[in-house]
């Protein structure tokens, strides 16, 4: 063996290493591998999510603000003067109490105007008719301020007290209350004169007025506006009667212009009066005469004479 040459050694020495070295190294995965087959692989758990727990907030405290003690100011205590003493001598003036008077009363027909005076303090006066006021607490009746009158209306006719008293701010009185009596006088209507037209007179027959025909003794004038002016009359036996026409618009719409006074038996005729034109007639007979107007026969009229 000795014989052997290194070189040789070398060459048979390296396959043998290389060969040792591919064992070793399969190994190694063999077991590499066997290892990974047999490992488990855990997932991991979750752990509980614990939720959080909000501590209470504590309110704040509101310190009280302690005010300061005021501090008392230094009391003065007044100097009394002593009261001097009354003068016996001469004493001071009484105090005139409040006084009110009625200085006048004007009554017309139902209306009572009442004015009054008043002396002394006060802040305003009341009124009342046929009733006091009240002497203690409010006075009532009607309170009167910035006047010294007061008008009643509608005052029934009769016999009436009024009163009046001055008050203070709370409307009781201040002093005495005045009163005075008064009388309203029943009203009498008055009836219309009454108011005869011409050719009758005003009579009297058992306190009754009525107007009476009498008889005309004098020449008179009768217009013609739209009617005979009197639609009956009587005269005196002589009498002259004169007819006018006055009416201005005589003729409008159609119409003649022209009144008439015709006697309905043909006894006279004055034929066309227009305006302004007038016609006489004097009756010499005793009778009763009716007349007309032609162109208007509404218009109708009758003369009475006699002879007296």
């Amino acid at each position: 063996m000795s014989n052997i040459n290194p070189k040789y050694s070398i060459l048979i020495l390296i396959p043998l290493l290389l060969i040792g070295g591919y064992l070793f190294l399969g190994s190694n995965e063999q077991t590499e591998s066997d290892m990974s087959n047999d490992i488990v692989i855990e997932e991991p758990v979750p752990e509980p999510v614990v939720e959080p727990v909000a501590e209470p907030v504590p309110e704040p405290v509101v310190e009280p603000v302690v005010e300061p003690e005021p501090v008392p100011e230094p009391v003065v205590e007044p100097v009394v003067e002593p009261e001097p003493e009354p003068d016996m001598a001469n004493p001071p003036p009484a105090s005139n109490p409040t006084s009110i008077s009625i200085v006048s009363l004007d009554i017309e027909t139902n209306s009572v105007t009442v004015s009054v005076n008043i002396d002394g303090d006060f802040d305003h006066w009341h009124i009342n008719l046929d009733n006091q006021l009240s002497e203690s607490g409010v006075a009532g009746g009607i309170m009167v301020n910035y006047q010294l009158s007061h008008i009643f209306t509608d005052v029934q006719p009769g016999e009436h007290t009024v009163y009046v008293g001055a008050v203070d701010s709370s409307h009781s009185l201040v002093g005495e209350q005045a009163s005075q009596t008064f009388t309203v006088a029943e009203l009498v209507v008055e009836e219309p004169e009454l108011d005869c037209e011409f050719g009758f007179a005003k009579v009297e027959i058992d306190m009754v007025e009525s107007c009476e025909m009498i008889v005309i003794r004098e020449d008179f004038t009768m217009e013609l506006k739209g009617d005979f002016q009197f639609k009956e009359l009587t005269i005196q036996k002589g009498v002259t009667v004169t007819w006018k026409t006055t009416e201005e618009n005589l003729g409008a719409g159609g119409d003649v212009n022209y009144h008439q006074v015709f006697e309905i038996n043909g006894l006279f005729d004055s034929g066309s009066l227009i305006l302004g034109k007038k016609w006489s007639y004097t009756f010499n007979e005793v009778g009763v005469f009716e007349y007309v107007c032609p162109p208007h026969p509404w218009m109708i009229g009758k003369i009475t004479v006699v002879d007296e």
